[in-house]
C-alpha cells in the first residue's frame, strides 16, 4: 500500500525508533507532520537511512556531540537542542531545534558559500523543503492561515508547532513563533524560512541566519521522476533536477498565457538545470508590439498573482525613449529604467540577433525590484518572471556554472545579442543575462559572454539583458 494517504500515517524512523505522522497535503506532497526530533543515535548515518550522498557518512559521535551546551550561536560546527513537551494548539511535539551545520548533515558551514542544501537529516527517501513548497503549501485554501497552519492534523490542519529557536544556550519564544528550515539559500550566511508566529502570522520568503537553531518539517523525495518524464517548464521539481543525469536534454513548454514558447533546458556538469534558451515572455512573434505579462503563483516563480505592464512596442531600429533610466545622485534614482517595467525584442529573426527579449532588472523580477529602498540593496531577488519550479541564477550560482564549462562553453549554448538601454540597441560581440544578485542598489550581477570573456560582472538594473532561468 502506499505509504503516504490523505489520512494521518504512523512511521517509524529506523535511526532512533521515533514514531511519526505523515500525511499527503492538499499540495500534493506527503509531509511528516511533526517537527524531526533526532537528537540521540546509536549507529553512524549513512545513505541508507539518511538523505545524505554514499560518499558521506556521519559518524554517532560527531553526531551525539553537537547537543548544545553553552555559548552563542555559529555556523562553523553543529548544535541542536531538544525541546520537551507537546505544543498547546496544535497537539504535536515541539521537536528538536538545530542549527543550518547540523540540519545539513554537516555539509554547509561557515558563511563563505550560497548552496542550497542536498544533504540533510531527514530520512532516506525524504528531504527538507524548496523555499517554494512551503509557499506553495500556505497557498492551499486549506493552510492559507495562521489558524489553519495551527489546527492539529485530526481536524484537518498542518499541526504547525512553535518550539521558537536558540543563538545561546537556552531556547526562547516557545508558543510564541518559529521559523523552520528549507534547503534553500538566501545568501551567503543565511537560508529561506517560513515563520509562524503568535497571534496570526504565516510569513514565507524570508531568511534566518545560519547560526541560529530552528526545527524542521521533512517532506517525501520523489526518486524516479526525471527530465525526461516531463513536457513543460512548470512540472520541474528539484527531485527532478537531482534524479537526471548531467549532460540530459529535453524540450519543454512554458504553458503561461503570451507565451506558448519552448525552450531546450539541459542538467549541466554544476549539478543544475538551465534553460539553454533565451526566456521569451512577452514576445509575440506576428506582432511587435507587447502586451502585459499576467504571472500567478500557480505559474510563474512568484508568491501572488502580478501583472507586469508592457510599456514597449518597438522593433530594432526604432528609438523608443520610454523604458530608460539615469543615476540622479547617490541616493536616488529617476527614470523609467530603474522604477517601471521595459522589454525589447527584435522582430525578424537572424543569426545576429538571435531570438530573446531584453528585459530590465524591474520587470526580470516581476516588479518586486523597482526601487532604491535599503531593502533592494543587497538581497537576492526572491521572486521573478521565471517559470514555477524555475529562478533567476544567483551570482554564484553562475559563477559555478562558468567554472564547470569553461573547458566547454559551448554546452550552454551562448548567443551574442547585444543590449538594450536608453532607446537604443547595442548590437555587438557580446550577450548578457540577469542573475538575482544586487552589488549595490544600482548595480545587478550578470553572466557577460564575448571574446575572450566568459565572467559574472555588474551591471545597471537600468539596462535590458537576456534572461536563463535555472531549476536547482
Amino acid at each position: 500500500p502506499d505509504l503516504c494517504t490523505e489520512d494521518p500515517t504512523v512511521v517509524i524512523d529506523s535511526r532512533d525508533e521515533q514514531p511519526y505522522t505523515v500525511q499527503r497535503l492538499k499540495d500534493g506532497n506527503c509531509w511528516m507532520m511533526e517537527n524531526l526530533n533526532l537528537n540521540n543515535i546509536a549507529n553512524d548515518l549513512t545513505s541508507s537511512d539518511t538523505n545524505i550522498t554514499t560518499e558521506t557518512t556521519l559518524s554517532a559521535s560527531t553526531f551525539n556531540g553537537w547537543r548544545k551546551t553553552s555559548g552563542t550561536n555559529t555556523t562553523a560546527n553543529g548544535e541542536f537542542i531538544q525541546i520537551s513537551g507537546t505544543d498547546s494548539v496544535s497537539k504535536t511535539p515541539y521537536g528538536t531545534l538545530y542549527n543550518y551545520y547540523a540540519i545539513s548533515a554537516g555539509t554547509i558551514s561557515g558563511e563563505n558559500t550560497v548552496l542550497n542544501a542536498t544533504n540533510d537529516l531527514c530520512p532516506a527517501g525524504w528531504r527538507l523543503p524548496v523555499e517554494d513548497e512551503f509557499v506553495n503549501l500556505h497557498s492551499q485554501s486549506a493552510y492559507n492561515s495562521y489558524e489553519k497552519m495551527r489546527t492539529p492534523i485530526l481536524e484537518g490542519g498542518v499541526g504547525l508547532a512553535l518550539p521558537g529557536w536558540f543563538t545561546t544556550s537556552t531556547p526562547t519564544n516557545q508558543d510564541v513563533k518559529t521559523n523552520y528550515w528549507t534547503s534553500t539559500a538566501y545568501n551567503n550566511q543565511r537560508m529561506y524560512v517560513m515563520q509562524i508566529a503568535s497571534p496570526d502570522t504565516v510569513t514565507t520568503g524570508i531568511n534566518s541566519y545560519r547560526g541560529t537553531g530552528i526545527p524542521a518539517r521533512c517532506i517525501m523525495r520523489d526518486t524516479t521522476t526525471t527530465l525526461s518524464d516531463i513536457s513543460t517548464m512548470q512540472e520541474m521539481t528539484s527531485d527532478i533536477v537531482r534524479n537526471t543525469s548531467i549532460g540530459t536534454t529535453k524540450q519543454l513548454t512554458d504553458t503561461r498565457e503570451n507565451s506558448s514558447k519552448s525552450y531546450i533546458v539541459k542538467k549541466l556538469a554544476d549539478n543544475n538545470i538551465w534553460m539553454t534558451d533565451n526566456l521569451q515572455l512577452g514576445r509575440n512573434d506576428s506582432n511587435p508590439n507587447y502586451t502585459d505579462i499576467a504571472l500567478s503563483a500557480s505559474d510563474s516563480d512568484v508568491v501572488q498573482d502580478r501583472t507586469i505592464r508592457a510599456y514597449d512596442a518597438v522593433t530594432y531600429g526604432a528609438a523608443d525613449k520610454n523604458c530608460y533610466g539615469t543615476v540622479a545622485s547617490d541616493t536616488s534614482f529617476v527614470g523609467l529604467g530603474y522604477t517601471t517595467p521595459c522589454m525589447h525584442s527584435k522582430n525578424i529573426d537572424s543569426s545576429d540577433y538571435p531570438i530573446g527579449v531584453w528585459y530590465n532588472f524591474v520587470t526580470a523580477t516581476a516588479g518586486t525590484i523597482a526601487n532604491d529602498s535599503s531593502s533592494n540593496i543587497t538581497t537576492e531577488s526572491s521572486e521573478s518572471i521565471c517559470p514555477k519550479g524555475w529562478k533567476l541564477p544567483s551570482s554564484a550560482q553562475s559563477g559555478t556554472l562558468l567554472s564547470s564549462i569553461s573547458a566547454n562553453p559551448s554546452v550552454f549554448n551562448f548567443v551574442v545579442g547585444g543590449h538594450y538601454l536608453n532607446g537604443n540597441f547595442y548590437v555587438e560581440e557580446y550577450a548578457y543575462w540577469w542573475t538575482s544578485t544586487a552589488q549595490d542598489k544600482q548595480f545587478r550581477y550578470t553572466i557577460e559572454y564575448g571574446p575572450n570573456k566568459l565572467v559574472v560582472f555588474p551591471y545597471r538594473r537600468s539596462d535590458n539583458f537576456y534572461i536563463r532561468c535555472i531549476a536547482y
